[in-house]
């Protein structure tokens, strides 16, 4: 490690590495904003199975490898109508897997009917 001086005092000080935590979260950071610009909004209210499980795919593809917390920040982020806002706010939802098995059942098991 070197060693760098600080101005004011003219003490030496540990220099910090450029390749510390904060670079990797700037990665997750600037790749959680390219998903939300990347993804189409999700209209519940005028959606069908295949528009449901067409935004699925693109939301799981384009968040591959993000923490859980960004990916249901993305999702949130993406949701438009007032029975999935409804819906969101009404589930205690932690992980990508439990968002994955509820997003399931509510909007890819329904038949256009309950739609």
């Amino acid at each position: 490690m070197t060693t760098g001086v600080n101005t004011w005092n003219a003490s030496p000080f540990p220099a910090q590495s450029s390749a510390t935590v904060p670079v990797n979260l700037i990665s997750v950071s600037q790749a959680t904003s390219h998903a939300v610009k990347v993804l189409p909004f999700f209209y519940s209210d005028l959606t069908t199975v295949e528009r449901a499980r067409t935004f699925w795919e693109a939301f799981e593809a384009n968040t591959e490898g993000l923490p859980d917390t960004s990916r249901l920040l993305v999702f949130q982020q993406k949701l438009k109508g007032r029975e999935a806002e409804r819906w969101w706010n009404n589930s205690h939802i932690k992980t990508f897997k439990t968002l994955k098995v509820r997003f399931h059942n509510h909007f890819l098991s329904r038949t256009t009917d309950e739609l």
